[in-house]
């Protein structure tokens, strides 16, 4: 499921405690300026003010990776990053897809490391 600029900004402000209203004041834009981004994206400067004010790539805002820094790559996942990874990439699923998809990629570990190791 793809996550919109908007969702992506949502979450990042829901998880410092901020309402959409309160974002909009801090970046010092009009008041319902976040919550138009449901319907059209933000200018450029805009964007990268968010970004910078959320300490994240405009890439990640935008949808076009799954990485919040801009500095982050596949080989630099933590525990942290690949649960906001699974969390974001499961939106909208049931428990049982979930639960499929916790299966495969624990299988898909398994076979991975047997790979690695030459087996």
């Amino acid at each position: 499921m793809t996550t919109t600029l908007y969702e992506r900004v949502h979450r990042l402000a829901e998880k410092q405690g901020l309402s959409d209203f309160d974002l909009s004041l801090k970046l010092g834009l009009s008041r319902n300026a976040v919550y138009s981004w449901q319907k059209s994206s933000p200018k450029t400067e805009t964007l990268e003010k968010v970004a910078e004010f959320f300490s994240v790539s405009t890439d990640y805002l935008l949808g076009r990776s799954d990485f919040s820094s801009s500095t982050q790559n596949e080989s630099s996942y933590t525990d942290d990053n690949l649960t906001e990874f699974f969390k974001a990439e499961t939106e909208g699923m049931s428990d049982d897809e979930i639960a499929i998809l916790e299966k495969e990629w624990k299988d898909y570990l398994v076979i991975r490391k047997r790979m690695m190791r030459g087996e």
